[in-house]
């Protein structure tokens, strides 16, 4: 499969991420809440159904000086993949926000390190943290904004 992916010749390479790796450590990587919702939410719908959409879109082009719409982070064994994806899409928030003119990298180490060893035990506190983390980031963001643009 790797060879037949890198034959194609994308934008990436594909490789063997866990090769001689004890299937146990793979599993932990897969952990779920059990016992979560049995159903999902309602489907909102935002546009009209005449809408039209493009046939292709890709973000780095429609952001060409926002560098982190580009960047694929690696977790490696770490459990706080939501502290990842968060802190992704704040660094490509703030950039897009502000038209490429500010750009900075969120670091998911900053948002980890005021919860300790239960960061990645099975997702125990991230639904506090994360939700602590984004009603700090709305203030900061909200702050930031009236800086950049009213000045």
């Amino acid at each position: 499969m790797v060879n037949y992916v890198n034959k194609l010749n994308t934008t990436w390479k594909a490789g063997h991420n866990f090769r001689n790796v004890d299937m146990s450590y793979v599993k932990k990587l897969c952990g779920t809440i059990m016992g979560g919702a049995k159903q999902l939410p309602q489907r909102v719908m935002l546009a009209d159904d005449d809408m039209k959409l493009p046939e292709n879109f890709d973000a780095r082009e429609q952001w060409p000086k926002c560098p982190t719409i580009k960047e694929i982070r690696d977790q490696g064994s770490c459990g706080s993949c939501w502290a990842f994806g968060a802190v992704e899409a704040i660094s490509d928030r703030i950039c897009v926000h502000t038209n490429g003119y500010t750009t900075i990298e969120v670091s998911a180490e900053d948002l980890l390190s005021c919860c300790g060893l239960q960061c990645g035990s099975q997702q125990t506190s991230k639904h506090t943290l994360f939700g602590k983390f984004f009603e700090l980031f709305r203030e900061f963001f909200y702050l930031f904004s009236l800086v950049i643009l009213c000045n």
